[in-house]
């Protein structure tokens, strides 16, 4: 992976990928580009038989992060993602290994021989883009899942919001082992709770309720019943408030502090 090296186009820097990219998002592009395999992969791990293409890498929102320096944040990750999917630029999707990004067109850029700069800046991050036959299969494929399970309104920001934190929930699951959030069809109670959260609350608080999930060993399953929290009981309403609130931490050991004593003829410490 640290071995050989990508091209760079210098169109990129005219593109809305770069002109209107913060400066954490430019570093986060520069590292998913360098992190993306050059030929096809296969390996296996726990008897089960995994394959990437080129252009693709297996990671999660920690580890991209930890990649990225310091500075970087699994939030920032999550927030260039997004963008960048929506740019055309890449798709994303869990898996059972982790999250798996696609780098669209990588074919076309970063191929062997010269590819014309017209052509290349015409599909480096076109909202359109035209990826060779593997790639698009797996775009369209998500993008019908997509459809499926996020049948919500035209209100983009709604869309958005449960899309983040449905993101989140998962980003976690790959962390500490719970389970993901696979389907939120709509019309289900699921569906309804997600919707109901996010705009009682909005979905910052909704995301930072997940974060708390990681200072819980009770909601992990480390409590003597064993449960462990899943994203339906997460939603309850009664449920909720309690895991933004923290009710679930760990609770912090009081340590005794003996107070010192003084030798009042020396005017000094006694030991």
């Amino acid at each position: 992976m640290n071995n050989g090296w990508i091209k760079l186009y210098r169109c990129l820097m005219d593109k809305p990928i770069w002109l209107n990219s913060t400066p954490e998002q430019i570093n986060i592009l520069f590292a998913i580009l360098m992190l993306a395999n050059h030929e096809g992969k296969e390996w296996e791990w726990k008897g089960e038989k995994f394959k990437v293409e080129s252009g693709q890498f297996i990671t999660s929102s920690t580890k991209l992060a930890e990649k990225c320096g310091v500075g970087i944040t699994r939030q920032n990750v999550r927030t260039a993602l997004k963008r960048f999917e929506k740019l055309g630029f890449l798709t994303y999707e869990s898996t059972k290994s982790g999250m798996l990004i696609t780098i669209v067109n990588w074919g076309i850029y970063q191929g062997e021989g010269d590819t014309p700069n017209q052509e290349v800046n015409q599909d480096l991050t076109n909202t359109q883009p035209r990826p060779n036959q593997d790639l698009t299969t797996n775009k369209n494929d998500k993008n019908v899942r997509m459809k499926e399970i996020y049948k919500v309104s035209n209100d983009t920001s709604l869309h958005s919001d449960e899309q983040r934190v449905v993101d989140e929930w998962n980003s976690l699951a790959d962390d500490i082992g719970i389970k993901k959030v696979i389907k939120v069809n709509d019309g289900t109670n699921r569906k309804k709770m997600l919707s109901a959260r996010v705009k009682q609350y909005g979905a910052d608080e909704v995301i930072r309720a997940i974060g708390n999930i990681r200072n819980s060993d009770f909601l992990q399953g480390g409590s003597r019943s064993g449960f462990v929290i899943n994203f339906d009981w997460f939603l309850r309403p009664n449920n909720f408030p309690k895991v933004l609130e923290g009710n679930y931490d760990n609770k912090k050991s009081k340590v005794s502090v003996q107070p010192k004593k003084y030798d009042t003829e020396n005017f000094g410490l006694k030991f």
